[in-house]
């Protein structure tokens, strides 16, 4: 893996750091009670713990445990979200994979793109072998992208998260390298 920030495109979207700019933006995704739903319920309250949120991705060095994108348009830079990994293990070539758009941009296949361009990432500048996603299994809409994408669902974890004052049962979805490239021949 490169020592510098890995960025990239795809078709429409562009992958690159975070910017102290994003903040708002930032702010506007993760305050969103709808859309963090689905994510652990934690609603950011301000526009300084959006900037703690970008500090702590800028932050990069080689083999990080986590690693997140803006996602852009290609053309304009607009923010749409941000995507990335976390509980990377470099050692065993594995990571979780995980995102969110602001709402205004869901059902423009903003998603099915960026879900695809973060697994063709992962599976070649970062090198991952296995790439897992897990979530709640009332995000049908995730379910369904994941399953395009396509991941395949493993099982469910019973009680594997705490969210507030609730337990709730986690479904957890993979894809192998080598699943990646038998489709992407």
């Amino acid at each position: 893996m490169a020592h510098r920030f890995p960025e990239f495109s795809t078709k429409r979207l562009f992958f690159r750091r975070l910017h102290p700019k994003d903040a708002e933006d930032v702010y506007r995704l993760f305050s969103d009670p709808y859309t963090m739903m689905f994510d652990g319920g934690a609603i950011m309250g301000n526009t300084f713990e959006a900037d703690d949120f970008i500090r702590q991705y800028r932050l990069y060095q080689p083999f990080p445990s986590a690693i997140r994108w803006a996602i852009t348009d290609l053309d304009t830079d607009a923010f749409y979200g941000t995507g990335g990994f976390h509980k990377i293990d470099w050692s065993a070539n594995k990571a979780e994979i995980g995102g969110e758009l602001l709402r205004k941009h869901w059902q423009k296949g903003i998603g099915k793109e960026a879900l695809r361009g973060l697994l063709n990432a992962g599976f070649h500048q970062l090198r991952l072998n296995r790439i897992t996603a897990m979530m709640i299994k009332d995000n049908i809409a995730a379910q369904a992208l994941l399953k395009y994408a396509p991941l395949t669902k493993e099982g469910t974890l019973q009680e594997w998260e705490r969210w507030g004052e609730r337990y709730v049962d986690l479904d957890i979805f993979r894809i192998l390298k080598r699943e990646w490239e038998e489709i992407h021949q």
